[in-house]
């Protein structure tokens, strides 16, 4: 509601400020000149027929990112 806001001051953002037109290309060149690592981070390869098994390694914390794909493994 409008009371909540009226004569407060906003400093920041709900979503950190990340702006994707200038830092996803920011991300993705980073990333390929190698500063920044997120292969370690995938833990797992699967085929989109397995999106199940995928959702229940989520849910049970045993993986940390797992990249499904549209084509046949």
């Amino acid at each position: 509601p409008i009371q909540l806001i009226a004569g407060r001051t906003w400093k920041g953002s709900l979503f950190g400020g990340f702006k994707s037109k200038d830092g996803v290309p920011q991300m993705v060149k980073a990333y390929l000149d190698k500063k920044v690592k997120l292969d370690e981070f995938i833990t797992h390869n699967m085929a989109l027929a397995q999106v199940n098994d995928a959702i229940e390694l989520m849910k049970h914390g045993k993986c940390i990112r797992t990249v499904l794909s549209v084509s046949p493994q």
